[in-house]
């Protein structure tokens, strides 16, 4: 959990950093596991490790998600607030609008959010059983 805490701050700080933090999150997972138990584990086991390590890093972006969604929808004048921010990072008017249109209809929402986690999940589950696999395999007592 602790690692998995730890790679979706990650993420969210420096979000192009995913491709490090989430097999890190498996390795040191499964680092972790191996120092504490004293055991080692088969490269199988340290992809299940890594595979668990990427379902809490989702679960705990999805409650981070759910948030900032409730708080956008729910703010009055919160997609004039977020046009002001996407204006400010130089994003295309066209881009804007788009965005926008999204997250103003409801349905588009919905599926927005849906598409976008179902992505996140697959993201961060593979990227972290890699994570966990690599870690069994080097950590592996011969």
């Amino acid at each position: 959990m602790f690692v998995s805490c730890i790679a979706t701050l990650l993420c969210l700080v420096l979000p192009y950093g995913f491709v490090i933090w989430l097999p890190a999150a498996g390795f040191v997972a499964v680092y972790l596991f191996s120092r504490r138990t004293g055991q080692s584990l088969s490269v199988r086991n340290g992809a299940r490790m890594g595979w668990i390590a990427g379902v809490l890093s989702f679960l705990i972006a999805t409650v981070l998600l759910t948030i900032i969604a409730v708080a956008l929808t729910n703010t009055p004048g919160g997609l004039d607030q977020l046009r002001e921010q996407l204006s400010a990072r130089a994003v295309s008017n066209e881009d804007m609008e788009r965005a926008l249109t999204i997250l103003g209809n409801p349905k588009e929402r919905a599926v927005f959010f849906i598409q976008f986690l179902l992505f996140w999940f697959m993201f961060s589950a593979s990227f972290c059983t890699v994570g966990g696999a690599l870690g069994a395999k080097v950590l592996a007592k011969d």
